[in-house]
This record gives C-alpha cells, sequence and structure tokens, in this order.
C-alpha cells in the first residue's frame, strides 16, 4: 500500500512539472513572452521587439539574438561612429582670422551699399516735382 500511494504521488507530481512549465511560456505579463518553436523556444522582447531563439543546455537556458538585428545593430554602431569621428575632426567654422576679416569686410560693403540706397531715395523725394518738400503728407479722407 505504501508503495502504491508513493508510486501515485510521484505520477501526480510528474503531472504538474509539464502543465506549470506550460503556464510559464504562456504568461504574458512580463517583458518577455515565449514559444515553442522547432529547434527551442523563441523568446519575444515585448518592449524592444527582439526576437531570439532559446535552447535548454543543461540547468540553464542559452538564447542567441537574430543575426540579422546583430548585424543591423553593428552597421548602425559604425555608422554612428563614423559620424562622430568626421565631426570630431573636421574643419573649424572659421578657418583662420583672415577669413573672420573677409567676412567682416563683405558685410560692410553690403551696409554701405543699402546706406547708398537709402541716401538716393531721400535726396530723390527732396527734389520732387511740383514744389513738394522731402516730407510726405498725412493721408486725407
Amino acid at each position: 500500500m505504501p508503495r502504491l500511494v508513493s508510486a501515485l504521488l510521484a505520477a501526480g507530481l510528474l503531472a504538474v512539472v509539464p502543465a506549470s512549465a506550460q503556464s510559464i511560456l504562456d504568461t504574458t505579463d512580463g517583458r518577455y513572452q515565449m514559444q515553442p518553436v522547432e529547434g527551442g523556444i523563441a523568446r519575444l522582447d515585448t518592449q524592444t521587439g527582439a526576437v531570439d531563439l532559446c535552447r535548454v543546455d543543461g540547468d540553464a537556458m542559452v538564447c542567441t539574438g537574430s543575426s540579422d538585428a546583430q548585424r543591423g545593430d553593428a552597421g548602425r554602431i559604425a555608422d554612428l561612429e563614423a559620424r562622430v569621428a568626421a565631426l570630431e575632426g573636421g574643419k573649424p567654422a572659421v578657418d583662420d582670422v583672415d577669413a573672420a576679416d573677409q567676412a567682416i569686410k563683405t558685410m560692410r560693403q553690403v551696409f554701405r551699399g543699402f546706406a547708398d540706397i537709402v541716401r538716393e531715395l531721400e535726396r530723390d523725394l527732396g527734389s520732387a516735382p511740383d514744389g513738394a518738400k522731402g516730407e510726405a503728407e498725412p493721408d486725407r479722407t
């Protein structure tokens, strides 16, 4: 009789283990969702969308990322590193003092040209026909 009770108890425990393992795979409250697939278990990271293939190795579960995702990340990192290197090694905005002096000289010429235009307009208004003075008359309604 004790053997029968022990055998039934062992059989009951063995039946509970697969049921609990299935419930662990079906939980959706955590960060990862797992689904059995051919060759192992697919693990979906619900925060990043990354899918990893996992396999049981002894007492541990070993997961490897998608090779496409790893290549994509490596390529993106390489691109960003190249951009940083280009920005850090690039020329300064103003090469030297001569370039700054040339920019100031050009701006002076532009402002002088604008001032000349204003003087010409004032002169034209000052010599308006019909005895008009250089002042504009207010609008009358």
